[in-house]
């Protein structure tokens, strides 16, 4: 829009007026796609820290603003278990993570999963096969 009122001196103002209106539907199209829960469903995707807690709630409460679908969570990158003091520390406190997210998730009834830790990049149908199998549903009744 700032760009065809820019240039309206270049164009005429029907010109201006009819591309305005397009722009128009075109972005009403959109919010209509986005807003219809059986063709569109935002699917959050955050990783078991505070801070990402915490921005995976305001973008939880901007969607539901827009009317935007968002059923399911996935928090991806859980340490996986060794014997590693450290991993073990950084896992407990992801636990603890994942257990706030199941709080303040709850009540919007979005379904959580939790994608362990990968040592590598995931690439490959088969490799991204074997991750979504290593999923797990943590939704708390």
């Amino acid at each position: 829009m700032k760009l065809l009122l820019k240039y309206r001196d270049v164009m005429r103002a029907n010109q201006v007026a009819e591309e305005l209106v397009t722009l128009s539907k075109s972005i009403k199209k959109v919010i209509a796609l986005l807003t219809d829960p059986e063709r569109c469903e935002f699917v959050g995707v955050a990783i078991p820290e505070r801070m990402s807690l915490e921005e995976t709630a305001d973008l939880a409460k901007s969607l539901e603003r827009l009317k935007v679908p968002f059923k399911r969570l996935l928090i991806n990158g859980l340490i996986l278990e060794n014997d590693c003091k450290f991993c073990r520390s950084r896992r407990k406190m992801q636990e603890e993570v994942i257990g706030e997210f199941q709080k303040k998730f709850r009540r919007r009834s979005v379904e959580i999963f939790v994608a362990p830790q990968q040592p590598h990049e995931i690439t490959g149908p088969k490799a991204l096969r074997e991750h979504f199998q290593a999923w797990q549903n943590n939704v708390n009744p």
